[in-house]
């Protein structure tokens, strides 16, 4: 089998999983920074990143889908997700 079926062959599983798990882990860490950032109580913070947070777990299941460069997919995950450990672990030292 030609490298480029195999590619495509993986295309679909590499897409579901940087859509569910990159997905939740891009907004879990964006929720946990966004609450220590926010000026208000942790427990209302929490509530309003995590509803705030199924709008975003939905646009970047469609974006794992409509970007056809699955490197640009996954490179996005991660640096949506590195960018708020950064501010959270900046805010906690």
């Amino acid at each position: 089998m030609s490298h480029r079926g195999r590619d495509e062959r993986l295309s679909l599983p590499l897409r579901v999983a940087a859509a569910i798990l990159g997905g939740y882990a891009v907004v879990y860490a964006w929720i946990y920074a966004l609450v220590l950032i926010l000026p208000m109580d942790p427990i209302e913070a929490t509530i309003l990143t995590t509803c705030a947070g199924f709008i975003v777990y939905v646009l970047i299941a469609l974006r794992a889908f409509a970007v056809t460069s699955l490197r640009r997919v996954w490179g996005e995950i991660i640096l949506a997700t590195g960018l708020p450990v950064v501010i959270a672990l900046a805010i906690q030292s």
